[in-house]
């Protein structure tokens, strides 16, 4: 159950850094007062989304809380499973968005949060992989 915890504890982190810097951040690329609305409405829309992602993590990690506080079931290793490939699946969308966007120095790095994805996928696909096994960590 260790590798579950350490996942809970980093997607909180990642929640908690994504809301309150990430915001800060955001806020400052808003465009004018008095420009095109059409430029404050997209702006407004990537905001909102970024505290969609927020609330995805925020998420994640209250569902591996979840898990790491109740007794494991005959399911839970599946439905893990089945969570590390979600987990998976976004870091890949993550990536594929960035490999199709603009030649920037270093942007896997930069933009790299597709790896925090796949690091708490991972996470939890060994913790599902104890859990299945009756290992203890």
């Amino acid at each position: 159950m260790m590798f579950i915890w350490i996942a809970c504890v980093i997607s909180f982190l990642a929640f908690t850094i994504h809301t309150f810097v990430g915001d800060k951040e955001i806020r400052m690329i808003r465009p004018k007062l008095g420009i095109d609305s059409t430029l404050i409405e997209k702006w407004m829309m990537a905001r909102a989304a970024w505290h969609w992602v927020s609330f995805d993590l925020l998420l994640i990690a209250g569902i591996l809380l979840a898990v790491c506080l109740t007794e494991p079931v005959e399911w839970t290793p599946i439905f893990l499973k089945a969570f590390a490939c979600c987990l998976f699946a976004l870091g890949c969308i993550w990536l594929a968005v960035i490999a199709m966007s603009e030649k920037l120095k270093k942007k896997y790095i930069n933009l790299g949060q597709w790896l925090l994805l796949w690091i708490i996928g991972l996470l939890v696909l060994i913790g599902a992989f104890m859990i299945e096994n009756n290992i203890d960590s």
